[in-house]
């Protein structure tokens, strides 16, 4: 199981990208008005939901099934799904409209809402064909070359174009429209790149009707997809829901936690998110794959706590980046060491979500997705009536661990439901022991003292030979 090459580009592709979406942010906190940059997460979080409704489960499908087909079924069903996801543009056009019917937008008094919608429309199948086409490529374990291409022609760009426009003050409609731009751009290269050329790519769009064979493995898909919507709706939709019990100002606050999260989650994900291939081949072939999973998960969760322990100095340190917030509450910074803190939570068990996932365990992991959202939304709902508190990130994290536990639950013969404390660097642990800390206001640096221990445990997990 030979992931090295991958896994190295994408953590290279991901780590840069990191260090540009946090200068981004930070030029959207102080070059946009409070309102703009509130306008600008909620964008986002209407395309992060389209993008994931309008690929209709077709990520699902790729994750699991591709790995096992030949290259030419490969690419009939990929230009199947490319086609498809197009033709249902105007499905989402026509529902932002309807939104703005009914007074969605007003609070914002946006001029000229109809380009407004329209771009988002856009912008939301151009993601949604990049997610499949993510996909594709690690399907067929050439995820480098889409890293390499989105690092270049997408991230790198976007730095570039986002600080001159904010910088001769444009609005968030033009960092809409050049985002459209750049990632149609990168969308087109990465066509010509699986095709030779477009040329190939539109022959095979012509002759390809989507009325037919256009959902294979039905009963899979429809609940891998909805366990996908629900697990990414959840924090946009409870943000677009509070959005409008807000004050502008708040909703810059917490737009920037949502954007955070959003973009942080697949960054957490560096290394599990090459796995659902490798995983798709062990079961079909019947191959036990256990012990290198969990020298994987060991190594992604020491990573994870050096990424949070460093985010959480520096917003113990926040006088070195205040002039970023001048506008925000003190409280900002907690908001942004929460958000991160979240966004890692999904790539602890993903390796365990995505193994129950592809055997066929995909209908009871929906009806505990559905109880586990229910349940987390009367929550909020209940917090927010009597107690009118509307910091959500916390329902977000009570989702995840209630998530974690249920698939350990799956995946565990026994069927406990705790997992073992084996299962866990002891890096990690520890780390999870200072961030508690923090999170219930009792947080010290001396802490950090334990935190050696815990890598000269992992040192002797270390001394083995991994087979990744």
């Amino acid at each position: 199981m030979k992931i090295n090459n991958a896994a190295s580009a994408r953590f290279f592709s991901y780590s840069v990208g990191l260090l540009i979406q946090i200068s981004i942010i930070f030029l959207l906190t102080t070059k946009l008005e409070i309102y703009q940059f509130g306008l600008w997460g909620i964008s986002m979080s209407f395309v992060f939901i389209f993008s994931t409704v309008s690929q209709m489960a077709y990520f699902q499908n790729i994750e699991k099934y591709f790995p096992n087909y030949t290259e030419e079924k490969r690419q009939y069903f990929f230009v199947k799904y490319v086609k498809t996801i197009f033709a249902s543009n105007p499905i989402i056009l026509l529902f932002l409209f309807i939104i703005k019917y009914f007074g969605y937008f007003e609070k914002f008094n946006i001029k000229n809402i109809s380009y407004l919608l329209i771009m988002l429309a856009l912008l939301s199948t151009i993601e949604s064909c990049l997610v499949i086409s993510d996909g594709y490529f690690v399907a067929t374990q050439k995820s480098k070359i889409f890293d390499t291409y989105e690092l270049y022609f997408y991230k790198i760009p976007r730095l570039f174009v986002f600080y001159l426009l904010l910088n001769y003050g444009y609005s968030v409609f033009y960092l809409l429209f050049f985002t459209i731009i750049l990632r149609f751009v990168f969308l087109v290269i990465i066509f010509k790149n699986k095709f030779i050329n477009i040329k190939t790519f539109l022959n095979l769009s012509i002759n390809n009707s989507i009325f037919k064979e256009n959902f294979h493995n039905i009963r899979y898909n429809s609940f891998a997809f909805g366990n996908s919507f629900l697990y990414v709706s959840f924090i946009n939709i409870l943000f677009l829901i509070t959005s409008n019990l807000l004050l502008n100002i708040d909703i810059a606050h917490y737009s920037l936690m949502v954007i955070i999260l959003n973009n942080l989650r697949p960054i957490m994900s560096t290394i599990p998110s090459l796995l659902p291939p490798i995983v798709s081949s062990s079961i079909q072939n019947k191959i036990d794959l256990k012990l290198q999973m969990k020298n994987i998960e060991i190594i992604n969760q020491i990573l994870i706590s050096i990424f949070l322990l460093i985010v959480l100095a520096m917003v113990q340190f926040n006088d070195l980046f205040s002039i970023f917030f001048m506008e925000y509450f003190d409280g900002i910074y907690k908001l942004i060491f929460l958000s991160v803190f979240a966004s890692t939570l999904n790539s602890i068990y993903f390796t365990k979500y995505i193994e129950q996932l592809f055997s066929q365990k995909e209908l009871n992991i929906f009806k505990f997705n559905c109880l586990n959202y229910i349940f987390c939304i009367l929550i909020f709902y209940v917090i927010y009536q009597y107690f009118y508190l509307i910091n959500f990130i916390y329902i977000y994290i009570i989702y995840e661990l209630l998530f974690f536990l249920f698939v350990n639950y799956l995946s565990n013969q026994k069927n406990k439901l705790l997992p073992k404390f084996t299962e866990f660097s002891f890096t990690y642990l520890l780390t999870l022991a200072v961030v508690s800390s923090y999170i219930f206001d009792s947080f010290s640096f001396y802490f950090y003292l334990i935190i050696p221990f815990g890598f000269m445990i992992d040192y002797k997990f270390f001394n083995k030979k991994l087979e990744i």
